[in-house]
């Protein structure tokens, strides 16, 4: 059993949702056309930005790495539990997303 201590990148894309949404409704009652590319990027940005911030929550996870043997050489196996130990729980964001805090519109 391992410990990983990660940025709570659902946190930081939650925030970086909730900024999204409102410039979205911001641009569409302004008339606005959207420019998607420019939206991307600037999501992507913030994302960066949010889990770069040294002041960022902090997940710790306590996680079971398993190895496997793979000709003649051990290697990690990397399974969900893992990844979500990792990327501080973004892999489950999206089965979250059905009734977590991330969705403002709850099930």
């Amino acid at each position: 059993m391992r410990i990983a201590k990660t940025v709570d990148t659902k946190i930081v894309l939650g925030k970086v949702i909730q900024e999204a949404m409102k410039e979205a409704l911001s641009q569409a009652f302004s008339g606005q056309a959207p420019d998607e590319k420019a939206q991307e990027k600037e999501m992507a940005n913030k994302l960066v930005k949010g889990v770069s911030d040294p002041s960022a929550k902090k997940v710790t996870n306590k996680v079971k790495i398993n190895l496997v043997k793979v000709d003649g050489d051990w290697k990690v196996e990397a399974d969900k539990e893992l990844l979500n130990a990792l990327t501080g729980g973004l892999s489950s964001v999206g089965e979250e997303m059905g009734g977590s805090k991330l969705n403002p519109f709850g099930k």
